[in-house]
């Protein structure tokens, strides 16, 4: 008979604290005692939910845990029975009160950690031949104007008017509104429309930081530490989130140029809450790095080099940015990564002479064409929500000029755009990207026909 048959056996009682109090055997070793504790465990929770009620489960946590009033003394009808039940004067001994308490606590204390381990589990690119991420901006409380920044696809409507250099301008309206880096709620929908998508992890840009810890708040720390503690939140509540990667600035020119990336691995990747978020890649968590490979991060992590608009790429080197057909990064000649992109500058977007335009979906189409052609173990889209740029002067014309973002068309995020904007693609991108990763992880062809709004 197995484990999981012997403990079933002892499951189905109407009692949720009888049949539980699961021994250690000598003849099963403690590993394959565990994980068939963590299968029957969670068939008892089903049997046994709907008499666990909040009223019993809070007086009796009170009881347990020498926080309720004492026999005599109780007010709430579920702790004068638990009270009365577990206490010294029942027909039970003393130490079956404890040994009860003490099973029970730890039964459904191992439900909830297998629940966040569920959803909250390091990703392993290795172990996954189809992996999607994207990359990800915390920064827009640099933009963010107390909710009414330049927007640059309302200007063109004819509603407000260009800021000065530098300034920041956002290309459009987010749905939901503009917002700040750190925000929980927008995190939230962040999460499960990301992970929604089937998209695997994300990788934080922080590629505009210098120097060891000398940052704005507001452009990477605060709403980094907020977007891993809201991930712990989510994976304790059994939701799911995408996994993380940094990509961090590594500048030849910079004094050290490990600077960066051993702030990150201080700060995130050796805090132990957040160990189950990383992204591995060839046995260590992945790094991506703006330009050099210091020696000073090569023993903690898979480091890969990335940059965008390559006319070619050397070995191991990746790219979030290229014209199609893309280049495709290789390792020892096995496809690695290619990027994929909904839209793309040759210099500045602004200059729609020379940028690649969303052309309403047909850009993104002959993108992930490439990558269904290759499949490489990584596909990295461009991008989920960058969302702001700084004014760059002005161009030969007087125009504005902008690198990254500029409008509706000339941008490159998938995040939904608020569908009350002029001229906008709404949800389009979001639920095209969830067709595409759905075909492609699937070894399915392309699908056809993901253009027009």
């Amino acid at each position: 008979m197995s484990l999981q048959k012997e403990w079933r056996g002892n499951c189905g009682k109407t009692d949720i604290f009888s049949g539980h109090r699961l021994q250690w055997s000598g003849q099963y070793n403690k590993e394959a005692l565990l994980a068939a504790k963590v299968i029957i465990l969670k068939d008892c929770y089903a049997q046994h939910a709907s008499k666990i009620n909040s009223d019993a489960f809070t007086g009796f946590g009170k009881v347990a845990n020498g926080l309720g009033p004492k026999v005599g003394s109780t007010t709430s009808a579920a702790e004068k029975i638990l009270a009365a039940r577990y206490s010294p004067r029942s027909i039970l001994g003393v130490d079956q009160v404890a040994e009860r308490i003490t099973v029970f606590i730890w039964w459904i204390a191992t439900i909830a950690a297998v629940t966040a381990a569920q959803a909250a589990a390091v990703f392993d690119i290795d172990s996954h031949p189809n992996a999607v991420g994207i990359c990800y901006s915390v920064w827009h409380s640099l933009g963010y104007d107390n909710g009414n920044p330049p927007d640059i696809s309302e200007i063109e409507a004819g509603h407000g008017s260009f800021s000065p250099e530098p300034n920041w301008h956002w290309w459009g309206r987010p749905d939901g509104g503009y917002y700040q880096g750190g925000n929980n709620g927008v995190l939230d929908r962040h999460f499960s429309q990301i992970s929604g998508a089937g998209i695997d992890f994300i990788v934080i840009d922080a590629t505009n930081l210098a120097g060891y810890g000398n940052y704005a708040p507001g452009l990477f720390t605060e709403p980094s530490d907020a977007l891993l503690a809201e991930m712990q939140n989510q994976a304790a509540a059994g939701k799911p989130t995408p996994n993380v990667v940094f990509w961090v600035r590594t500048a030849s020119t910079d004094a050290d140029p490990s600077a960066v990336g051993r702030f990150v691995q201080d700060r995130y990747y050796n805090n132990p809450n957040y160990a189950n978020f990383w992204v591995t890649f060839k046995g260590k968590p992945l790094m991506l790095t703006s330009d050099t490979l210091p020696d000073q991060l090569t023993g903690r992590f898979t480091l890969r080099k990335m940059w965008g608009l390559q006319g070619s790429l050397a070995q191991s080197e990746w790219s979030f940015l290229q014209d199609a057909p893309q280049n495709v990064a290789t390792t020892n000649g096995v496809p690695e990564q290619i990027s994929v992109c909904v839209a793309k500058q040759q210099s500045y977007i602004s200059d729609k002479s020379t940028a690649t335009s969303r052309k309403q979906g047909a850009t993104y189409a002959a993108q992930w064409a490439k990558a269904f052609q290759v499949h490489p173990q990584v596909v990295l889209l461009t991008w989920w929500n960058e969302w702001m740029a700084q004014r760059q002067g002005n161009d030969a014309n007087g125009n504005p000029q902008f690198v990254d973002e500029f409008d509706g068309e000339y941008s490159r995020d998938i995040e939904p755009q608020d569908p009350s904007q002029p001229g906008s693609h709404g949800s389009h991108y979001l639920t095209w990207t969830q067709q595409y990763i759905s075909a492609y992880k699937a070894n399915q062809p392309i699908p056809g026909g993901l253009t027009g709004y």
